[in-house]
């Protein structure tokens, strides 16, 4: 008890020296509490105190003292009857005149709530969703939180959430969610979370041996469901897409069939005996040539004139028939 005296009359001497008052029986009492809770950003005394008196104007004045930073939500500082006389007597204001009560020690703690995983999640999922639109809802997404979250405690007030994808959707990577924290007259809290999100199709894949410049038919190809976030691109999802299509090189069976897999079958070989067809305005006429090399549908090759002997480039039409150019003349 001694000692606790002591450091209250100590204070009071700091602030008698201070500001030169005699601490007399005043027109304002100043009672500080052991314990103390704090809402805003910065530490008022009228947080810490009662604060009463006949002058109202100058008991707000006090009670609106900002004397530092609030610790984070939830958390608490601990001050000497010293430091907060020290604080006091930074601010500049006049303390004369004033009855003070004040606890050796004071404990500060900032006040909080709590913002439930299950919001961070709900909304989080939510911005994933909305950006995947229809897709969705459509089966072939799996969408899959990874890590754990944890409720997250914030400054009291009104809180308002919202979720952002700076990057977007990745179906090769994560995809990360930023869930921004408003909360009434505090500075915004943000805290990431992340996804797995995954994309599976129907996809056409080698059912059996397939040579080389072999024709492709829909017998030698079926459909598997793959995730395909890291297949390259170029894949199938459509028979119709690979009609009419051969394999450049060899494919066995389970190979993802991709574009560069494909090229047009060789319709005409060399050596081979076609129809040259030429046209001129209404008229057309043929005459018979021989291919001087291998050619597929719509592409140019060399063509010789059996009769005439004369070497022209004609695209191909079909498997017997070459286009020659209109000034052509058999």
């Amino acid at each position: 008890m001694k000692n606790r005296f002591f450091r209250k009359t100590g204070l009071i001497a700091v602030l008698l020296v201070l500001f030169c008052a005699p601490v007399l029986a005043g027109s304002i009492s100043v009672q500080v509490d052991a314990q103390a809770s704090v809402r805003g950003p910065q530490i008022t005394f009228g947080e810490l105190a009662e604060i009463h008196g006949a002058d109202e104007a100058r008991c707000e004045l006090l009670r609106n003292l900002k004397l530092g930073p609030s610790p984070q939500p939830g958390e608490r500082l601990i001050w000497t009857d010293q430091m907060l006389g020290s604080r006091l007597a930074s601010t500049g204001a006049d303390f004369s005149g004033i009855n003070w009560q004040m606890p050796p020690t004071l404990t500060i703690t900032a006040g909080a709530q709590t913002v439930q995983a299950e919001q961070l999640k709900t909304v989080s999922l939510a911005a994933i969703r909305q950006l995947l639109g229809p897709a969705a809802d459509s089966g072939n997404i799996t969408i899959d939180l990874i890590g754990e979250v944890r409720d997250l405690m914030v400054s009291e007030g009104i809180v308002k959430l919202s979720a952002t994808l700076p990057s977007g959707v990745h179906y090769a990577a994560l995809t990360t969610v930023v869930i921004r924290v408003d909360i009434q007259d505090r500075s915004p809290v943000t805290t990431v979370l992340n996804y797995d999100v995954r994309l599976y199709r129907n996809i056409i894949i080698a059912g059996k041996d397939i040579g080389a410049h072999e024709l492709i038919t829909p017998e030698a190809l079926h459909l598997e469901r793959l995730e395909v976030g890291r297949l390259s691109a170029g894949y199938f999802t459509d028979f119709a897409e690979i009609a009419g299509y051969a394999a450049k090189r060899p494919l066995a069976p389970g190979m993802i069939i991709t574009k560069s897999m494909l090229e047009k079958p060789v319709l005409i070989q060399r050596g081979a005996m076609v129809a040259i067809l030429a046209k001129a305005g209404p008229l057309q006429v043929t005459a018979q040539g021989e291919a001087l090399q291998d050619g597929r549908n719509g592409q140019l090759i060399r063509v010789r004139n059996i009769e005439s002997r004369k070497i022209i480039l004609a695209q191909i039409v079909d498997s017997d028939t070459v286009l020659a150019p209109a000034y052509y003349r058999p």
